[in-house]
């Protein structure tokens, strides 16, 4: 499951990327961009404090799975998600969603995984 997920989002990280890109030249539609950089600042932050805290070697596996989880259902993961499913008229983001192939969210994913994996 962590590969997969990780695999996915080097994906995501090419989105991010290209979006850069048509950024620069004024292509990228207005909808892309969040209103607030608080909603991925609060991502952001959750990875931060989950990288340290992995680093330090301080995480079970389900505080693991409780913190990755928490950061799948932040703001800007909700909000990249919604855009990357929605239908759209617009060349770029159809562009972009060429790049997006997850099966499922990654917070479903997990929350499966937690499931299938209690004991």
């Amino acid at each position: 499951m962590f590969r997969q997920l990780a695999e996915e989002e080097e994906r995501h990280e090419d989105i991010l990327t290209i979006s850069t890109e048509f950024h620069k030249i004024d292509a990228l539609p207005d909808k892309v961009v969040p209103d607030s950089p608080f909603k991925i600042r609060e991502s952001l932050d959750l990875a931060e404090k989950m990288k340290r805290a992995i680093e330090e070697n301080e995480l079970s596996l389900q505080q693991v799975l409780q913190m990755a989880l928490s950061l799948e259902e932040s703001v800007a993961e909700l909000y990249f998600n919604e855009l990357m499913n929605e239908k759209s008229d617009d060349d770029v983001i159809s562009y972009l969603q060429k790049y997006y192939k997850d099966e499922m969210s990654h917070a479903d994913r997990i929350k499966q995984y937690i499931l299938e994996n209690e004991s």
